[in-house]
């Protein structure tokens, strides 16, 4: 603390690119450290790509309270970096991530849930990308445990476009899966 944030901000970001170069353990196995050195070291984009990792990785360890945080904490640096196409699409995979830690810790019906899988959407229309099948069955799972059947009826367009267009097989399946139990119910 008692160096000048210059010179502090120039260590932080040596010491995360001696890391990410010396030690690939590290980077695979704790992406958050390679963050937080990033973030302090002013590498705001390189840091988001690092907590989007590690809030990945948590979700994988079913870690869900480290991986919303991870997450979130990735979202609040997206928000300091300028405006761009790829930073919304940065987003979106921060956003489908993070709905999925919230369903977790928070359940379907949540406004978090609600609120985060309705901004990737908005930013998903506003790339002009098709809304990958993660948004889709969070908002459509929103929509279902509110019993909300007039909402979850607009979003099935969108699974119908995702079977009908993906060259994914599983994606594909899971489309015409979400079209088939709303036809049921």
């Amino acid at each position: 603390e008692s160096m000048t944030r210059s010179r502090r901000q120039r260590l932080h970001a040596r010491v995360a690119s001696t890391l990410r170069e010396r030690f690939p353990d590290i980077t695979e196995n704790q992406p958050e450290i390679l963050a937080q050195h990033f973030e302090k070291g002013s590498e705001g984009e390189i840091a988001v790509e690092y907590w989007l990792r590690a809030g990945e990785r948590a979700l994988a360890r079913a870690a869900y309270v480290e991986a919303r945080l991870q997450l979130e904490r990735g979202v609040a640096l997206l928000g300091t970096l300028p405006e761009s196409s790829k930073r919304r699409r940065q987003e979106v995979e921060l956003l489908t991530a993070l709905g999925t830690a919230h369903i977790s810790t928070k359940g379907f019906g949540s406004e978090e849930v609600s609120r985060t899988f309705a901004r990737a959407r908005m930013l998903c229309e506003q790339l002009g990308d098709d809304i990958p099948l993660k948004v889709l069955g969070g908002i459509y799972g929103v929509h279902v445990t509110r019993v909300d059947a007039e909402a979850a009826s607009e979003i099935l367009p969108h699974f119908r476009r995702l079977a009908q267009r993906t060259d994914d097989p599983a994606a594909a399946f899971a489309g015409h899966q979400v079209l088939g139990i709303h036809g049921f119910w």
